[in-house]
């Protein structure tokens, strides 16, 4: 095998890395959106569901990552090598890529301050049933359970 043909066996299983990784990435943002879905519908058992595989899916990607490591030195020495078609493919991959993280970190943020909203708006709704609780204690301490009456005729 020559030099030429090493050099593009790179570029190709770099695409194959990127592409791998975009896939996932994908998933996640899927995920992203119907974890936010489930929060507004408080469907917890299928939220539970939802993050169990967005965890995964986060797995798979930091797999790819790791595996990649070794291509990537190699690309980042030979990229000059390469014209700018041939650098095209990785680019557009690459600026996907950024894109989709730019959209799952929007959602995690959204959704997190969401979340936050909702847990915000039960706190809210528990400490109104507290003091209620605590008004009837209040107005129920002066009076007695039992009702001790006295006859004044006898």
């Amino acid at each position: 095998m020559d030099n030429k043909t090493d050099k593009y066996q790179i570029l190709e299983r770099m695409e194959e890395f990127l592409t791998s990784q975009l896939e996932s990435y994908r998933d996640i943002l899927n995920l992203s959106n119907a974890q936010i879905e489930l929060i507004d519908t408080n469907n917890t058992a299928e939220l539970m569901k939802v993050l169990a595989k967005k965890q995964e899916t986060i797995r798979v990607v930091d797999r790819i990552s790791k595996d990649a490591e070794g291509v990537r030195v190699e690309w980042e020495n030979i990229r000059q090598e390469f014209n700018d078609n041939e650098k095209t493919r990785l680019e557009s991959v690459h600026n996907e890529l950024k894109e989709i993280l730019s959209e799952i970190m929007a959602l995690e943020e959204n959704g997190r301050a969401h979340l936050s909203h909702k847990m915000g708006d039960a706190g809210g709704k528990i400490t109104k049933m507290q003091k209620g609780k605590q008004m009837l204690k209040a107005y129920g301490a002066g009076v007695p359970k039992k009702s001790n009456y006295t006859d004044n005729n006898g």
